[in-house]
């Protein structure tokens, strides 16, 4: 509610709990033995608390008293008027007769007074003024090859034209309007004119009017897909919202949380991730990357990270689609702690613990891997809580993927001041089979070579005997 209520502030926005209700295992409420029955009212003083401005909460729907249901219900109604029914049916009543509560009832005694004039009707005040929004393509599109652009209008037959900006110029596009819909034939011409270009826009335009606009990414591919590196910033052509349409942020009510590329501050490319944070004492933020592959033939995760000298709790988070969460906190390796300089890290799998308690992350677990996140929780009496009881700092991340290392047992922090090599680690599981078979043409050629001397030791000796025969 804090989170919803002070975004929606924030951006000028309504918001309301539009489904919710009681859950248990495999269903809704329970015929018997629910835990909290004065849930409803609860949940009601906590929607219409003056802080916040919900609009409402809604329950979800009842299907049938064997399947999921989510308000109590009457079984029979007796001859003086009381009810008998599901265990929670009077604390469920007391909410029905709360002040604060609407129901059915409710809403046909307002409908009725508007309709018999006690109440003004809302006034619907139309709209003169041309409008409209694009259809196709959406915004952070990729745009390859030519297709029909198309947008909507609130008028019949108006006047609208197309626009595709790339590298600087504006390309306008022949467009043709019926009914509402405005369409436009983007060919492969002007799309190659238009040029490669991360910041691309679409654009709707009536006369010199822009109605609306969208960002693409246009000529520019997505690259190839490998299965064990989570990101490495480097396809985001240094543009931070494309990278943001990868990663989710989340964040505690009272916290500040900015994710963007960093030039400043990268291992092996351009770009890294700035992790700028502002949270409260109690507070927390961090981001996902989803990403659903199969890691059991890796045995470690590496990631370079720079730390802020913070030291707050530092969570690298690997998720799974079997449920697991699997966390590690730096902050609790020396070699993080000690440090503000940049760290090449490998952490094994079995540093992963999950957080609810299902241990380590193995090989099977890392069959399902579902998603990674980088969170940093606020430690409440850290010395680097300030005297408004808030905690700041920036980290940076670059390089993260799953390896296979070869004689790492236990966790590695290696203090660099720029891209190096780890010769002890080869990326992927099938980077292990390459390693070893970059191993064999040495093995063999020495082997080689110590039989060439061997040859030539005999031949030595060999022509020495012959010499003294003689």
């Amino acid at each position: 509610m804090r989170l919803t209520d002070e975004f929606a502030k924030e951006h000028g926005k309504l918001f309301a709990v539009t489904e919710t209700g009681v859950a248990s295992a495999g269903a809704a409420l329970k015929e018997t033995g629910n835990k909290r029955p004065e849930w409803f009212t609860e949940i009601l003083d906590i929607v219409t608390k003056p802080e916040y401005d919900c609009c409402y909460f809604m329950l979800w729907s009842n299907y049938s008293r064997t399947g999921s249901y989510y308000t109590p219900f009457v079984e029979e109604v007796n001859e003086d008027g009381t009810l008998f029914g599901h265990e929670l049916l009077d604390p469920f009543l007391e909410f029905y007769n709360n002040e604060k509560s609407i129901f059915a009832l409710d809403q046909q005694e307002l409908v009725g007074r508007i309709l018999t004039g006690g109440m003004n009707a809302p006034e619907v005040i139309p709209q003169d003024a041309l409008s409209g929004y694009l259809v196709y393509p959406v915004s952070g599109q990729r745009v390859l090859e030519e297709m029909t652009l198309s947008a909507r209008l609130n008028q019949e037959g108006a006047s609208v034209e197309f626009g595709v900006v790339g590298d600087g110029e504006e390309y306008r596009i022949p467009t043709s309007v019926e009914g509402k819909l405005a369409s436009g034939a983007l060919d492969a011409a002007t799309l190659e004119k238009a040029g490669a270009a991360a910041d691309g826009r679409v654009r709707l335009y009536a006369g010199d009017t822009l109605l609306q606009e969208c960002q693409v990414i246009l000529n520019i591919a997505p690259p190839p897909e490998n299965p064990y590196v989570v990101d490495d910033f480097e396809s985001y052509a240094g543009v931070t919202d494309m990278m943001l349409r990868s990663w989710s942020l989340n964040k505690d009510g009272g916290c500040k949380l900015d994710v963007t590329l960093s030039k400043d501050c990268a291992y092996d490319g351009e770009h890294g991730l700035k992790f700028d944070y502002v949270e409260t004492k109690n507070g927390w933020a961090g981001c996902e990357f989803p990403k659903t592959t199969d890691w059991s033939g890796c045995n470690c995760l590496q990631f370079w990270v720079k730390p802020d000298g913070n030291n707050q709790k530092t969570v690298v988070q690997i998720n799974t689609s079997t449920g697991g969460s699997y966390e590690a906190y730096l902050q609790e390796y020396p070699e993080y702690a000690a440090s503000t300089e940049p760290l090449l890290v490998t952490l094994p799998f079995e540093e992963f613990r999950d957080k609810n308690g299902k241990g380590g992350l193995s090989s099977t677990d890392a069959a399902n891997v579902s998603g990674i996140g980088l969170w940093v929780n606020a430690i409440p009496d850290s010395d680097a809580i300030d005297a408004n009881g808030e905690v700041a700092g920036v980290l940076y991340y670059d390089s993260i993927k799953a390896i296979n290392a070869l004689n790492v047992s236990a966790p590695t922090f290696e203090n660099l001041s720029g891209p190096e090599s780890v010769p002890t680690a080869a990326e992927g599981a099938e980077a292990e089979t390459v390693g070893k078979k970059s191993m064999v043409l040495p093995a063999v050629t020495g082997i080689i070579c110590g039989l060439s001397l061997l040859c030539l030791i005999a031949l030595i000796i060999f022509n020495k005997k012959q010499g003294k025969a003689k």
